[in-house]
């Protein structure tokens, strides 16, 4: 039995789990979120602003310790890390900081991860399944069957970065035809559109 720690970096949140691996089974012990977000994470000239990288900065030492006696740590970011100027420099000092890596991953991977956690254990599903992960700053939409990721597409576009480009507490439709734009600039619709109806 050994004991392994998970932390997702993401545009509102840190994700936190630990779990105990057996050779047969996985037993989660912790699963918790810690939430950093504060005001907008760009800077003028699209580096992290220093309240935002204060408030990640803050929430991933506190997701380090509860999973600091785990034999085995993986740490990854997604779009918060991918869109700045100085995400992969960011990436690095807080890996230093902490003294474990910090993986920035690709949208494919994190589309990827995405499918095998929500379809893990779904032996009674058959056929395709068609699964979407709606982030803060981005939105992934992954096609597979069996267990196996088959296609994916991906838009840089989700709960947070809608808001910082459209405004907060504006009207909805506002948020549709932003979405629209971003959409139509992308495969995502039509891939979203093709694997309903399969």
């Amino acid at each position: 039995m050994s004991k392994v720690g998970i932390i997702d970096i993401g545009t509102n949140t840190v994700l936190c789990l630990k779990a105990s691996v057996n050779d047969d089974s996985i037993d989660i012990l912790f699963d918790s979120r810690f939430h950093y977000r504060a005001g907008r994470r760009l800077d003028s000239a699209g580096n992290i602003a220093e309240e935002y990288r204060t408030g990640l900065r803050r929430a991933l030492i506190s997701a380090m310790s509860t999973i600091d006696d785990c034999e085995s740590i993986k740490i990854v970011a997604t779009e918060v890390l991918r869109k700045p100027k100085d995400g992969v420099s960011f990436a690095k000092e807080l890996s230093s900081e902490i003294n474990r890596t910090i993986e920035i991953i690709e949208p494919q991977r994190e589309a990827e991860l995405s499918y095998f956690g929500a379809t893990h254990n779904l032996e009674d599903i058959s056929g395709k399944v068609t699964m979407i992960d709606i982030g803060g700053g981005s939105s992934e939409l992954a096609v597979g069957s069996n267990g196996e990721l088959e296609n994916w597409s991906g838009v840089r576009m989700g709960a947070v970065s809608i808001n910082e480009a459209v405004g907060y507490e504006k009207p909805l439709d506002e948020y549709i035809r932003h979405a629209d734009t971003i959409f139509d600039k992308s495969d995502f619709s039509g891939f979203y559109r093709q694997n309903r109806h399969e």
